[in-house]
């Protein structure tokens, strides 16, 4: 009996316990394992050898771990690594202004190209055309001017006249009249206002 007992298979947990197992020896590593947990967690390494190794190689992982020293960035670097984004994002900036500019005089430059280019194709092409238009825009500028030149005329002639002189005597007097008028009327209107208000305070 003693040899078949040695010799007989150990129990395996159930993937339900292997899961159980791996959150309790979560929590005991952390020390989060109340009593009842505590027992349970005991139990299953006391009667599954496989868990029980399983709980040795997760001990000896954490403690590895926690010998491990941790890595702690050296002075200034948080410092350094600002500058340098600051640094990258001027440069993006700046690179983007000269991109802009270029794409701006290529702009400039492809149409004052293209400008003069259809002012040249026109004048070989066009010739005939485009000095009977030319001739028409400087018979347009010269009737406009002969006619600004007349009115111009008229205008001094009418204004030189001795009926223009006593017309624009009589608006001027009149005008001064109907503008003296109109201030003692705003005079007597604002008098008479304030008249009626210190009465009725006084009252």
């Amino acid at each position: 009996m003693s040899e078949q007992a040695r010799f007989s298979p150990s129990p395996q947990p159930t993937p339900e316990m292997q899961e159980e197992f791996t959150l309790l020896m979560s929590l005991r590593l952390d020390n989060l394992l109340d009593s009842s947990e505590q027992q349970q967690f005991d139990s299953y390494v006391e009667r599954y050898p496989l868990l029980a190794r399983q709980w040795q190689e997760w001990q000896r992982l954490h403690q590895q771990i926690a010998a491990t020293p941790h890595a702690e960035p050296p002075p200034g670097f948080v410092d350094r690594v600002e500058l340098c984004l600051v640094q990258f994002e001027r440069r993006r900036r700046l690179w983007q202004g000269i991109l802009f500019g270029g794409l701006v005089v290529l702009l400039w430059s492809g149409l004052v190209a293209t400008i003069v280019g259809l002012g040249a194709f026109l004048l070989l092409s066009q010739g005939v055309q485009l000095n009977d238009l030319i001739y028409l825009l400087a018979y347009l500028s010269s009737t406009v001017g002969h006619w600004f030149a007349m009115l111009r005329d008229s205008l001094g002639a009418i204004a030189a006249s001795p009926q223009t002189m006593v017309m624009l005597l009589l608006y001027v007097t009149l005008a001064t009249i109907l503008l003296s008028l109109w201030v003692r009327f705003l005079r007597r209107t604002t008098t008479g206002q304030g008249d009626n208000s210190v009465a009725a305070s006084v009252a």
